[in-house]
């Protein structure tokens, strides 16, 4: 049983019987992601508000704790702040999430987004915006990383890996880059159903181009829409496509997609 297999039995141990909303296989995904540090607090919680589904699971699992693979996830709830916040205990061994069930007319005045250090736990809480005058400043351009979580493209699945993709994404020019780019042109604001890992995007794509997948490209050899249609889908197949029997029977990347 792999990592995130375990930690979908986990979840669905401490669901109510019979729980098949799909979504707890995406959850296990994410917990797996954050506990491998393949992402960031700030990214996981990005992942979990981006979709309803996820919020709702997560509130129902309140007071459970799930083994991970590099520990134990807490969930619980919180009246006092309202959105998601994870954070990681040093030494890494716990994430704790918790959901705010705080009904809303109790908040009258903007909410400001901190993020703050107490004792050995590193707290983020995320998403919460504040107006002066009465007036919200600009958001802040988001980073192209972002911009694919919020398509559900992760970096790599291998945490060293992953590092070295997040420089490349952070500098100014790059054929990763330009994939980048490309895979959100095809998305057109529409997001992965689970995540799938930037790097075997690549590696499929060069397959599609009958090319060695460890060969390097030419920025404009990234530029074949249907092969990098066709190398995402692989790419989602590959890691996704046996976690449960209706990702089992999708076959084309229209089928993969979300908005």
């Amino acid at each position: 049983m792999s990592t995130v297999q375990g930690v979908e039995a986990g979840l669905r141990q401490a669901l109510p019987a019979g729980y098949a909303d799909e979504s707890v296989a995406e959850l296990a995904r994410l917990i797996d992601d954050l506990s491998r540090r393949t992402i960031s607090e700030a990214q996981a919680a990005q992942r979990l508000r981006a979709s309803p589904a996820l919020m709702a699971l997560v509130g129902s699992l309140a007071g459970a704790q799930v083994p991970a693979a590099q520990g134990l996830v807490s969930f619980a709830q919180d009246s006092s702040v309202g959105d998601v916040r994870i954070g990681t205990v040093a030494g890494g061994n716990v994430i704790n999430i918790t959901v705010n069930a705080a009904p809303e007319r109790r908040r009258r005045a903007p909410r400001l987004a901190w993020a703050a250090l107490a004792g050995a736990a590193l707290l983020l809480v995320a998403g919460i915006t504040f107006a002066i005058g009465g007036r919200q400043p600009p958001a802040a351009p988001q980073s192209l990383e972002e911009r694919l979580l919020n398509a559900n493209i992760i970096p790599s699945d291998d945490p060293q890996e992953a590092a070295e993709i997040r420089r490349h994404l952070a500098s100014t020019e790059s054929g990763i880059i330009t994939l980048a780019n490309n895979c959100l042109d095809v998305l057109d604001g529409r997001r992965l159903k689970e995540p799938v890992a930037l790097t075997t995007i690549n590696s499929a794509y060069k397959i599609r181009l009958g090319r060695d997948p460890n060969a390097s490209l030419r920025y404009a050899e990234y530029g074949d829409r249907a092969a990098l249609e066709a190398a995402m889908y692989d790419a989602w197949k590959l890691r996704n496509g046996n976690s449960s029997t209706a990702n089992m029977q999708l076959t084309s990347f229209a089928e993969i997609v979300q908005r």
